[in-house]
């Protein structure tokens, strides 16, 4: 038991860099996501409980708390997940968090617009940072392959 404390740190891969210019590499990601999801579960719960914007950030939300969860290796996440480096996730989760501010502060304004926008564009689709930013990096890659 005393050794399995020990070498699991020493055994554990780390990540030398993000390859992306500015995103430095998180040796706690797992961590950090665990607390931001959970933090946004809590805080979604302001926001009505009849709007798409709140389903939506609580499904893929819950999703993604339950595969870190599950998961203890960063790339298991990673590749689970499918919408980028862990490190990634954490600045969709951090701004996902910003938006939910916005959209109990002022959202009312958000949410009109975004209607707007659904009906201009005839899609049915809801504004959510890491909901889009998975969408197009998944379009990315099928477009690069």
């Amino acid at each position: 038991m005393f050794l399995r404390l020990i070498s699991r740190p020493l055994l554990e891969k780390v990540k030398a860099t993000t390859g992306i210019v500015g995103l430095d590499v998180v040796p706690n990601a797992r961590e950090v996501l665990i607390g931001l999801y959970t933090k946004t579960l809590k805080e979604i719960q302001a926001v009505p409980e009849d709007e798409d914007y709140r389903k939506a950030v609580e499904s893929f939300t819950r999703h993604r708390l339950t595969v870190c969860r599950e998961e203890e290796d960063w790339e298991m996440i990673e590749k689970r997940l499918g919408c980028g480096q862990v490190e990634e996730l954490i600045e969709e989760a951090r701004d996902e968090l910003t938006l939910i501010g916005k959209m109990i502060g002022e959202g009312w304004m958000v949410l009109y617009l975004w209607r707007y926008f659904q009906g201009y564009y005839n899609a049915d689709i809801t504004p959510s940072v890491a909901f889009v930013n998975c969408h197009v990096k998944a379009r990315n890659a099928k477009q690069r392959s």
